[in-house]
């Protein structure tokens, strides 16, 4: 017995140019933000449909906070809004206190230390944490950095450690990087991925890199929610990090060092790249399956990040913007 053949593209048409708008934007309302874009391009009528307010109201997750409400003229619009992110501050406020010759003066200022944006292909919720609301074991520096979207980054303080005398490499203590979040802040039933967002000059580690262990100083991660418990290492150094007028010299050496890092057993190892707009490198820390309770809350569920690098290398410049939790794609 013969299956039902396939309806070719112009059929297809003619079925949904036969269904109700109304049927058509529920449909689209249960695909994802690209596929109402793409749809769009199809004819002017499945424009006019896949742009209404009832489809992209259902695009916008029912527990996404947004710090800043507007009012837009379509539900489109503000999604679009949406994907830029926006400073949250958490309810946290920093109280200053001005003293002149008769008077004190007390000064609110709210701080800014995390930020939220929805993605645009998927219209799941995006968090990033940052380096000041990182729990660090050592002490860093909190300056301001003009193309840092939050008020202040973490720079690494220069230290010099070694337990050999002669060794001339700079190194530092072990460096531990907690962070946790709360499970509501996130899209429900959606794969996660967590990323380091920083900034580093690999020229100082390429000049000392003979005497320098880079198998013992691939750093590990540890992602731990109430359903697994998920470990993996993040190599930070790549040619990318290195300043253009070494680029060449140290292409070959470079490929070599991933390869060696690739060949390693254990668990999984993820490899920096640039952020769009080049001026911050990222790197996977790992990831883990973001679901609601059997109950149907999600309050009081945390998601655990530890970032330990046991043979801290002292890098040149080495920056953190925050800790990203972005929706895996694919």
């Amino acid at each position: 017995m013969k299956g039902t053949p396939t309806p070719t593209p112009e059929e297809s048409s003619e079925i949904l140019n036969s269904l109700p708008d109304d049927c058509i934007s529920t449909i689209l309302s249960f695909t994802s933000p690209r596929d109402a874009c793409v749809f769009a391009t199809t004819s002017s009528h499945f424009r006019s449909v896949s742009e209404s307010d009832q489809v992209w109201e259902q695009f916008i997750p029912s527990n996404f906070n947004d710090p800043n409400p507007i009012h837009l003229s379509s539900q489109k619009d503000l999604f679009f809004h949406l994907c830029h992110p926006m400073l949250v501050n958490d309810g946290k406020n920093v109280i200053t206190y001005l003293n002149s010759i008769l008077f004190f003066f007390v000064i609110t200022q709210i701080v800014n230390e995390q930020s939220i944006a929805l993605d645009k292909t998927t219209g799941k919720i995006c968090y990033m944490v940052s380096a000041k609301e990182l729990d660090i074991n050592q002490d860093w520096d909190y300056p301001a950095l003009s193309e840092s979207r939050f008020a202040n980054v973490g720079q690494q303080m220069f230290r010099f450690y070694s337990i050999y005398p002669f060794e001339a490499v700079l190194r530092s203590p072990p460096l531990h990087v907690d962070v946790e979040l709360r499970n509501s802040e996130l899209s429900d039933k959606t794969t996660y991925v967590v990323y380091l967002v920083y900034k580093l000059n690999a020229s100082l580690i390429y000049k000392t890199y003979e005497s320098i262990s880079f198998v013992d100083s691939i750093p590990e991660t540890c992602i731990m929610n109430l359903n697994s418990c998920n470990f993996s290492r993040s190599c930070l150094i790549s040619k990318e990090c290195v300043h253009p007028s070494l680029k060449e010299k140290v292409n070959g050496w470079m490929l070599l060092w991933e390869n060696v890092v690739r060949s390693i057993e254990g668990p999984l190892c993820y490899f920096p790249k640039q952020r769009e707009g080049g001026e911050w490198m990222e790197v996977a820390l790992g990831e883990f399956f973001n679901e609601i309770n059997g109950d149907g809350s999600l309050q009081g569920e945390t998601v655990f990040v530890n970032f330990s690098w046991s043979d801290c290398v002292n890098l040149d410049l080495f920056i953190i913007e925050g800790i990203e939790f972005r929706p895996k794609m694919g």
